[in-house]
């Protein structure tokens, strides 16, 4: 688990801006696995899937702006909604907010292609990244499925045992986890109902 100390965060809603800021309590942004969050206190401000959504972001100076778009087969491209959210980051262990930003953006760039405006500065240009997901659904649809290994022959290590215990419940505090968990058994029945139709 990766956390970055935030000084703003603001989401779209319709077309103003929705501003919140540390006044109200210490806020970060955590990647956990392939799950983004921005989190205040115990509450979950925002919550990313980066294997299931389409996200984007630019950066410039302390601050990136996120743009994620759900990846779903029922909705017409022209109907998609982008969700829009923007993080100010907070100097932090010693580290300026420009650093931690730069960090956040080393971290996230296996999951999301980032625009950094200030590149031409820093000389870290992060364009025309394939993104980790992107690889690996490539790598999946090349290979056969039934080789990969079981979730059985994996060990965790007790570190791993407690990242996995916060990373639930960091789930449980989500709003928007059932919603998650519901589509996850319909995808699940629809494919064991597949498989046994063959």
């Amino acid at each position: 688990m990766t956390s970055w100390n935030i000084e703003k965060y603001a989401h779209q809603s319709n077309d103003n801006w929705v501003q919140v800021d540390k006044r109200n309590g210490a806020i970060k942004l955590i990647l956990q696995g392939s799950l983004l969050l921005v989190i205040q206190d115990e509450t979950a401000l925002e919550s990313v899937a980066l294997i299931h959504t389409n996200c984007r972001g630019l950066a410039k100076g302390s601050t990136i702006l996120f743009l994620v778009t759900s990846i779903t087969k029922q909705q017409p491209s022209t109907q998609k909604k982008v969700r829009k959210f923007r993080v100010k980051f907070s100097a932090d262990n010693g580290r300026s907010a420009e650093e931690q930003k730069a960090s956040c953006i080393t971290a996230l760039q296996g999951f999301m292609t980032i625009y950094n405006t200030d590149a031409g500065k820093q000389g870290d240009k992060l364009l025309n990244i394939t993104p980790l997901k992107e690889i690996a659904w490539n790598l999946l649809d090349k290979s056969d499925v039934n080789k990969l290994p079981g979730w059985e022959s994996i060990k965790a290590s007790q570190e791993e045992e407690k990242s996995l215990e916060r990373a639930i419940k960091l789930c449980l505090l989500d709003p928007s986890f059932p919603t998650l968990v519901q589509r996850v058994e319909e995808k699940l029945s629809g494919a064991s109902s597949t498989k046994k139709s063959k």
